[in-house]
């Protein structure tokens, strides 16, 4: 940190008692739209408290998160191998004149 911004830092947190104040009293001022009312008891909180957690759960909201990686690799024609691999079994179909596929998986 350069002793600039330490000096501005310096005079900025010199002022939090009377900022604090201020947003104290536009919280508290009934002509302050009630968006900017919650917005100041937002800023007061999480100054003073600091932040809500943020929970990382599963699907709806229960258990435990969970992340899938995935990673394809493409085949000699370019397309993804499981996408090759249907593609081959069908033109063997085809060529065989067999409508059924095998389940050997290749």
């Amino acid at each position: 940190m350069t002793k600039m911004s330490a000096d501005i830092r310096s005079l900025c947190r010199a002022y939090t008692p009377e900022t604090v104040r201020i947003v104290a009293g536009i919280v508290r001022a009934e002509s302050t739209p009630p968006g900017e009312r919650l917005r100041g008891i937002a800023m007061l909180w999480e100054r003073g408290w600091g932040k809500a957690p943020q929970v990382h759960a599963g699907a709806d909201g229960e258990g435990a998160l969970q992340v899938t990686i995935r990673h394809i690799i493409e085949g000699r024609d370019g397309l993804p191998i499981d996408r090759a691999r249907d593609t081959i079994a069908t033109h063997a179909k085809l060529i065989n004149g067999n409508n059924e596929l095998d389940d050997s998986g290749g």
